[in-house]
């Protein structure tokens, strides 16, 4: 058997060959994720169809031990102590099957876990806080225009009729403004690093930074602008640069509010009036 390559024989296969049978499915993971960031700025059905698709190519994934090395696992113990608690209250409650029905809401938590298995590099994670935003920005713009040619009257059925419902208050591409808040305020807090003076980020970043905050203004979610405040409020205590910048900006974008449209600072102000109806319910 002198011809035979040492250590070959017709039985076992080299690793390596063996593991290009395995499906790199990188190129779509990435394709579904820039359909998930859409989603996540302008249509939750649009997100969470993603995210199912990404969790799938992320389990498949998974079945190759290098890949699973390879894994980061962000805030793994909170994550879990939130899951078992969030069980342990349904079985403990008196319907424990609805209730455990109610969790499927848990599997948003792993698009914590999808997305950091695509951002892999600070570069990825720049250019996915610079995407999201122009997303929200558009998204934003749209809530503006609904809020300021808010038709008097109702139209005709159609398009316009739908875009335009419920235009008292910008809600965008969402069906309701309390969704558009929560999102402007999260992406806001999210890409302020990047907008200040040494934070890296493009100048156009401006642009959706002003129209994600002029959106955000003008859904009128109270609980949206605390979550906002609160974002600022944790830049400040991190950023290396600009925070007096900041902290500039913001004081005078809340007196900005106090003496502006009466609607809007009426509003603000409302917010530590304690006879005030939704305030007293929560």
């Amino acid at each position: 058997m002198s011809g035979s390559p040492a250590g070959g024989g017709s039985g076992a296969a080299p690793s390596a060959p063996a593991r290009a049978f395995i499906p790199d499915n990188r190129t779509a993971t990435r394709a579904v994720f820039g359909i998930f960031i859409v989603g996540l700025g302008c249509s939750i059905t649009l997100q969470q169809g993603a995210l199912i698709a990404l969790t799938a190519l992320w389990l498949w994934r998974l079945r190759d031990p290098v890949a699973r090395r390879s894994q980061q696992w962000p805030l793994a113990w909170p994550v879990l102590a939130f899951l078992a608690a969030t069980i342990v209250s349904a079985l403990a409650s008196e319907a424990p099957g609805r209730s455990l029905y109610a969790c499927k809401g848990l599997f948003v938590v792993l698009a914590l876990y999808v997305t950091a298995d695509v951002l892999e590099t600070l570069d990825r994670c720049e250019l996915f806080v610079d995407a999201l935003a122009i997303v929200c920005g558009l998204a934003a713009a749209a809530g503006l225009v609904q809020v300021l040619a808010c038709p008097e009257s109702p139209l005709e059925p159609g398009p316009l009729a739908r875009f335009f419902r419920r235009c008292d208050r910008a809600r965008g591409p969402f069906s309701i403004y309390m969704t558009l808040g929560g999102v402007l305020a999260t992406v806001l807090a999210a890409a302020l690093p990047r907008l200040l003076p040494g934070g890296g980020g493009p100048r156009w970043l401006a642009a959706p930074g002003l129209a994600m905050l002029a959106g955000l203004a003008a859904t009128y979610v109270r609980g949206a602008w605390l979550g906002f405040g609160a974002g600022v409020a944790v830049v400040l205590a991190s950023a290396r640069r600009g925070r007096w910048l900041l902290a500039l900006g913001f004081g005078l974008l809340v007196l900005g509010v106090l003496v502006g449209p009466e609607r809007l600072s009426q509003r603000l102000r409302s917010m530590t009036d304690p006879q005030e109806v939704t305030i007293r319910e929560r």
